[in-house]
């Protein structure tokens, strides 16, 4: 599995780039044993064992091992904020809400091993909104940005849907394709299931896709 970590922050200390690399090293190895035995059948002493370091270190940066796969999540957002900042991301509103999701469909890699495991550990810790709370909602607005720019150029139907409603929807479909996907319900790639159910959500709110139930009403009365 290549798990690639983060991009070095030239501004963070030598200190904090060691802490850093430590932390990653934990998740790489933690992430590859998950991937293989599932979270359950991986203990904390074969996570350290396997990174090479002591289970005190360990748990100075992770307090369970449900927060490892938590981690997964804010190396999503690292990677999209990069992306953003590198113009990888371009393009006009409905090819860069594209983009978004394949990235995280793509980055890092994923098998469906892992995608179970997330999964499983999101339904089973109960304060799951607080702690994976703060990813979701910055990837979910950063496409509800990419949405409300749409409907000001006209490219996404203005009264299609809230953008902070429509872009959870939207990113809906990426877990709704992921869970697909990892269960054995869909046969292509994870990145051409996600974005074959966005493409459902797509038409929802472009106004060249299927006209939404607010158009039709408003047509009816003649305000629209």
């Amino acid at each position: 599995m290549n798990l690639a970590p983060p991009e070095s922050d030239p501004g963070l200390s030598r200190r904090e780039r060691k802490a850093a690399e430590s932390r990653d090293k934990i998740f790489r190895a933690a992430i590859e044993l998950f991937s293989r035995e599932g979270l359950d059948g991986v203990t904390i002493e074969q996570i350290t064992e396997r990174a090479d370091v002591g289970k005190g270190l360990f748990f100075h940066y992770f307090p369970n091992k449900e927060a490892v796969l938590n981690h997964f999540g804010t190396l999503q957002v690292l990677r999209l904020r990069e992306a953003l900042a590198t113009g990888e991301i371009s393009g006009p509103p409905r090819r860069r809400a594209e983009q978004v999701l394949s990235l995280l469909c793509t980055y890092p890699e994923i098998t469906p091993e892992l995608a179970r495991n997330l999964f499983l550990s999101a339904l089973a810790t109960r304060e799951f909104r607080e702690i994976g709370g703060p990813n979701i909602w910055e990837v979910r607005n950063l496409l509800a940005e990419i949405i409300r720019e749409g409907q000001s150029t006209g490219e996404c139907c203005p009264t299609a849907a809230d953008p902070h409603a429509a872009a959870l929807f939207l990113l809906g479909q990426y877990f709704l394709g992921l869970l697909a996907w990892c269960s054995g319900f869909s046969t292509d790639s994870l990145e051409k299931t996600v974005l074959d159910f966005a493409q459902c959500a797509f038409n929802g709110i472009d106004v060249e896709g299927a006209p939404c139930r607010t158009c039709e009403r408003a047509s009816d009365d003649g305000s629209h």
